[in-house]
């Protein structure tokens, strides 16, 4: 995809494979050592809705992409 030159940036994770299984959606990413969203937000240094929000925006512009 069109997502190549993006490979190797520190902020960007590869989605490896993505599938639906039993009407859930899975997405497989590579493993990236360091700190979790999760933690992040549970130390207040993200804001739950604006990561959730980042998220959903980056879902849509990868499913834009791949169709």
């Amino acid at each position: 995809t069109s997502m190549g030159p993006l490979r190797g940036l520190d902020s960007i994770v590869i989605v490896v494979d993505y599938f639906m299984e039993n009407s859930v959606y899975y997405i497989v990413m590579e493993y990236i050592h360091g700190t979790t969203v999760k933690k992040y937000i549970q130390e207040g240094l993200l804001n739950l809705l604006t990561t959730v929000k980042t998220i959903a925006i980056t879902v849509e512009y990868e499913e834009i992409i791949v169709m």
